[in-house]
């Protein structure tokens, strides 16, 4: 019975040092860094003007951004960074209060010069296809 307690004392001594290495690992970092805020570029790489609405949300459905813009021929437009949480966000781009794609795009902290989604959205001279969307890791 005596030589159990030794190593159930390891076992018990083991498992917290694996819960505070875990808390230093995952916890602590958030607690100093911050994620990473929304961003996304506009183009229009068409010849004609349009009009383009892009709608965020949160996991919750809930609206965060939303905004149109009018852009002429081969204007390009980056939108203000857009602070938020750790996530997955769902973007409506809309082209011309006509078609509309939708696109998710997950903020993750800030840990390295590439850490977040980023979309860059097109608008290109095809009748089929006009609005192009692409997520970067940025």
């Amino acid at each position: 019975m005596t030589e159990k307690k030794p190593i159930l004392a390891a076992i018990l001594g083991i498992v917290i040092a694996g819960m505070l290495l875990a808390s230093i690992v995952f916890v602590l970092p958030s607690l100093f860094q911050k994620p990473d805020p929304l961003v996304f570029s506009l183009n229009n790489m068409d010849i004609n003007d349009h009009e383009v609405a892009v709608e965020i949300f949160d996991s919750n459905n809930n609206s965060i951004f939303k905004e149109s813009y009018l852009l002429v021929p081969g204007e390009y437009v980056k939108s203000p960074k857009i602070t938020c949480i750790i996530g997955t966000y769902k973007y409506e781009i809309t082209l011309d209060n006509n078609i509309t794609k939708t696109q998710m795009a997950d903020v993750r902290y800030a840990t390295t010069l590439s850490s977040s989604d980023s979309l860059i959205i097109a608008i290109v001279d095809d009748p089929d296809d006009p609005l192009d969307i692409g997520v970067v890791v940025s």
